[in-house]
């Protein structure tokens, strides 16, 4: 039996979209990620994102609040209507540190929230604690 009826992936199965416009922490937080086992897409703004979470199923979600064509907020809110994407765990990485930018991006759904610039243990910490706490589907 093992992984594939227990309903949960392992981590290193679990798929991640990372919405950033900053090419340099796409790359950096990417290669967190896969050097983490995880498998990893990116995405340069939060429109590309949208997109991408249409083509395929994620398990979470890692978006930055400031992109053009759509900013984050406006990704969270969009994921939070849709009911196949209601559910998504998702991590706002972001530069925005005050409390109300926090707040805001809660209030929109977002799962979690961690302030740049990156800290590759944070960065796991929290996206190995959200991805246990959301089995998929």
């Amino acid at each position: 039996a093992g992984a594939a009826t227990s309903g949960r992936p392992r981590p290193e199965e679990a798929r991640i979209l990372l919405a950033d416009d900053s090419r340099s922490i796409r790359e950096a937080v990417s290669q967190i990620l896969r050097e983490a086992g995880f498998s990893v897409d990116v995405a340069a703004d939060g429109w590309e994102a949208w997109e991408r979470l249409q083509l395929r199923a994620y398990d979470l979600l890692v978006t930055d609040l400031e992109m053009p064509r759509l900013h984050g907020y406006e990704l969270i809110s969009k994921c939070r209507r849709s009911p196949a994407l209601a559910q998504l765990p998702i991590v706002v990485l972001t530069s925005r540190t005050a409390e109300r930018n926090r707040q805001s991006a809660l209030e929109r759904g977002a799962s979690d929230f961690i302030a740049k610039p990156i800290n590759r243990r944070i960065v796991l910490q929290h996206v190995r604690s959200l991805l246990g706490a959301h089995p998929r589907g």
